[in-house]
């Protein structure tokens, strides 16, 4: 599925895994009063994983106006895309659990 080994970011992230990346973000609305970042991956095990970050696009009004959801997700080597839930975090990174 992937496009050649030379079509990287300059993070070096392939073009084809941030096309794939784009697209998964593309299909949900961001919180009210954000938009979504340009997504920027790190290899991991089996694919790429890549934070949900948006950014705030109108000023605080108040101090509960934050959002929260899964951290990430991942793009699998296949080109599949699979949501990173809290509890398999630093998995996905690598590192061991906590206990």
């Amino acid at each position: 599925m992937g496009g050649p080994p030379d079509t990287r970011t300059r993070s070096g992230v392939p073009e084809w895994v941030l096309a794939v990346a784009r697209r998964h973000v593309a299909g949900f609305r961001p919180p009210r009063g954000r938009r979504w970042c340009e997504p920027d991956g790190v290899r991991v095990p089996g694919g790429w994983y890549f934070n949900y970050a948006a950014e705030r696009i109108r000023p605080r009004r108040h101090p509960d106006t934050g959002f929260g959801f899964a951290p990430g997700y991942v793009v699998d080597d296949d080109g599949s895309v699979r949501t990173v839930g809290w509890g398999e975090l630093r998995e996905v990174h690598g590192l061991p659990a906590v206990e």
